[in-house]
């Protein structure tokens, strides 16, 4: 597995342990490895959900045999992926004998994958495609304008006929409240709380579609499991029933990119369009398996595909994806195909479409689907918890300077922290750095600074110039990240380049920045593009590990100005930074 080392985790409090780390994710280029065990004989493709999580960059990844992608940048993609965004997107991919595949992604971001089944040439045991018209079958929209409950289950009956093993959905997620994902099942097998495998990923306010195979119950009925609040669509495609006189084998096709509207035109399609896809699909083709991305978006729309004999223009009641404004985001889809392989796409908002053909369905494909215990295969992100407050250890740093704003005074004022052993030197201490030094001053920034005041970057400097070489944990970002939003015009990667030209290669431990407030250059939305370019910054500077406070500091823990802390917060942020670098830079 191609990697960049070292992750930093924290710990949740409360509610029990839980890691809060940033990893540096694959460096651009990465070829990833997946393995695949228990596959069925001759298995030539693998049913998978991919995940795309904390990418530092737009971008791509394709999926194939790893003897494919040794080439360089593919000219077909399996997913796309926007910056700080988690999108998921199913895939058919292609394996070796030994069940392999790889994972080329074209920006860094680190990969989830969830194994969903198999295509294989089997005769017992394996399901075929049953086509579908193309159905609405829940929205819960119709029901309530609040969006779905946290950790809700929801019912869905697909009117599917008796002996059906697993529906072919699209789900779309819809008026998020905050970033989550959705997890489907069969209703006697999906159980309440957090889940071990995710059928697609949601992000706040915008709708985003994902293709499932979804096992159901006798009824047709199954269940989606969603973590955050938010809204469902569920658009039935087809089916896969072991006996059918309707039913299609599989077979996959190697014909890569089929259609890309941007080579004709600069400017997407205007809303309203049909765009005629040819797939060179053989005779005999029923319904293609195509990946559609949908391209520099002008507004938030909707795609829908069909047999051109059948997609007429205007509105319509079902759809193969969802689009934001700008990003990429493509979806995997089953769509019927008029003779001689073609298809039509419906963009109802102005898009750019680019398909790529994975797989045809017909009487005569030799494959069937295996439906597989759902499974997670890969997963680049940390996983290694700390104790809160227990010493997780050692550190190799003897000497550290911790240079900090406002949001770390209160981690060294005894009107904060009335115990002393509760304060920062100490909790330095407590992990083994003998000679901890605070260069802490409020409204502390890497470029501004107050009347007789230094900013971090003159810190760095004066210790340096004494002969300091030892490592560093920089506490910064809230003060740049507002000055930026009130009207700097000196970027965040500027100014992390700029401490990092002083500090050179010795380690650093950067504390990642939040806020609860809502508006104006405090908000958090004003926050989170920093913590965005240090994961950028940490792929540029092998020696900075990135501790994602952000991940762990609850909302209890700051005070009423919404951007400092109480007492308790100080406290509980003394001991985490702490235990981060203990586990950053292990003895």
């Amino acid at each position: 597995m191609t990697l960049v080392a070292a992750v930093v985790v924290g710990a949740g409090v409360g509610g029990g342990v839980v890691p809060v780390g940033i990893a540096r994710a694959n460096p651009s280029g990465a070829v990833t490895p997946v393995s695949v065990n228990g596959l069925p004989a001759g298995a030539d493709a693998v049913l998978v959900n991919i995940a795309m999580v904390d990418g530092t960059s737009p971008g791509y990844i394709a999926a194939d045999r790893c003897s494919a992608l040794v080439t360089g940048a593919p000219n077909r993609a399996n997913g796309n992926f926007d910056a700080r965004a988690a999108i998921a997107n199913l895939a058919v991919v292609p394996v070796a004998p030994d069940g392999q595949f790889c994972i080329y992604n074209q920006a860094p971001v680190q990969l989830v994958v969830d194994l969903q089944g198999a295509f294989a040439p089997v005769t017992d045991g394996g399901e075929l495609y049953v086509p579908d018209t193309g159905r609405r079958v829940r929205d819960t929209r119709t029901t309530s304008p609040t969006p779905l409950a946290a950790g809700s289950i929801t019912a869905v009956d697909t009117g599917l006929p008796a002996g059906t093993d697993a529906a072919l959905v699209n789900i779309a997620m819809v008026d998020g409240t905050a970033p989550g994902y959705i997890t489907a099942d069969r209703c006697s097998s999906l159980t309440a709380g957090p889940q071990t495998r995710a059928n697609g990923n949601h992000l706040v306010d915008t709708a985003i579609a994902n293709l499932a195979v979804v096992p159901v119950d006798g009824g047709g009925r199954f269940c989606i499991y969603n973590q955050a609040r938010v809204h469902l669509i569920v658009d039935v495609q087809g089916s896969f029933t072991h006996d059918s006189p309707a039913g299609l084998g599989f077979a996959p096709m190697t014909g890569g990119r089929v259609s890309d509207t941007r080579t004709a035109s600069s400017t997407p399609p205007v809303a309203g369009s049909i765009t005629v896809v040819d797939t060179g699909a053989p005779a005999g083709t029923q319904a293609v398996l195509v990946d559609i991305a949908m391209v520099d978006a002008t507004s938030p729309g909707y795609i829908t595909a069909d047999r051109c004999s059948t997609l007429a223009a205007g509105p319509q009641t079902r759809a193969s994806g969802n689009h934001a404004i700008g990003a990429a985001i493509a979806n995997l889809a089953v769509v019927p195909v008029d003779a001689g392989g073609r298809f039509c796409i419906y963009n109802q908002a102005p898009v750019h479409l680019v398909v790529d053909v994975q797989g045809r369905f017909a009487a005569d494909a030799p494959d069937r689907f295996v439906s597989l215990t759902s499974a997670r295969l890969l997963d680049t992100r940390p996983a290694a918890p700390v104790a809160q407050v227990a010493v997780p250890g050692t550190t190799s740093c003897t000497s550290v300077v911790h240079i900090g704003d406002s949001t770390s005074v209160g981690l060294i004022a005894s009107s904060m922290l009335h115990n002393p052993d509760d304060r920062m030197p100490a909790q330095y201490r407590r992990v083994g750095v003998s000679d901890p030094r605070m260069e802490i001053s409020g409204a502390r920034s890497i470029v501004e600074r107050l009347p007789g005041q230094e900013n971090a970057y003159e810190v760095a400097v004066r210790l340096k110039a004494s002969g300091y070489h030892g490592c560093w944990v920089l506490a910064l970002g809230t003060t740049d990240s507002a000055n930026i939003a009130a009207g700097s015009s000196i970027g965040r990667a500027w100014r992390i380049d700029r401490m990092m030209s002083v500090l050179g290669a010795d380690p650093v431990l950067w504390v990642n920045v939040k806020t609860t407030e809502a508006a104006g250059p405090w908000s958090n939305n004003a926050m989170a593009p920093w913590n965005l370019a240090l994961v950028e910054a940490a792929v540029r500077y092998p020696n900075i590990i990135v501790y994602d406070w952000a991940a762990a500091a609850q909302t209890s823990w700051f005070s009423t100005d919404r951007v400092h802390y109480t007492s308790e917060g100080f406290r509980i942020r003394a001991q985490l930074i702490a235990n981060a670098l203990a586990v950053a830079y292990p003895a």
